[in-house]
């Protein structure tokens, strides 16, 4: 039996919007499982159209053990997670490991302009899109990655 993937969205506090709809959806059908770690915890976490679900069980800390995949794609809550230690370090840990990291719109510069990750990194290591029109291309690469992983 092949054990189950997870997806992380990385966001600050509760979040309604077309980025956990498209990515979270496109994960769900292919059997990936998004979760939300954030600074709040236990708090749901709902789509748009209130399809998708997901609890804020994990801190930044447990995550570096415990997920597949992070998703980067929601400006605002990266530029309020910047200082914050623990998701420092995941981001790190994940593109020194060569794990799947996704960031969206400006996030690849906003990693770079931190010193979290290096240009070469950004370029090399990160599974990009202009903006969230682009998930589901971002989505399939992701799953691809997650797959071969397996």
């Amino acid at each position: 039996m092949v054990q189950e993937k997870i997806a992380a969205f990385a966001l600050v506090d509760d979040f309604k919007g077309e980025n956990l709809t498209k990515m979270g959806g496109c994960l769900y059908q292919n059997n990936i499982i998004p979760i939300v770690i954030s600074l709040k915890k236990g708090r749901n976490v709902v789509d748009r159209d209130k399809t998708i679900m997901t609890e804020t069980d994990l801190t930044f800390a447990r995550a570096r053990t415990q997920i597949d995949a992070l998703i980067l794609s929601d400006d605002f809550s990266i530029e309020q997670l910047m200082d914050h230690g623990p998701f420092r370090k995941l981001v790190e840990k994940m593109v020194a490991e060569g794990q799947p990291v996704t960031a969206i719109g400006k996030i690849p510069d906003m990693l770079v302009k931190a010193g979290i990750i290096t240009r070469e990194q950004a370029a090399e290591k990160l599974i990009t899109a202009k903006s969230i029109e682009q998930a589901d291309l971002v989505c399939n690469r992701l799953v691809d990655l997650l797959r071969k992983a397996a």
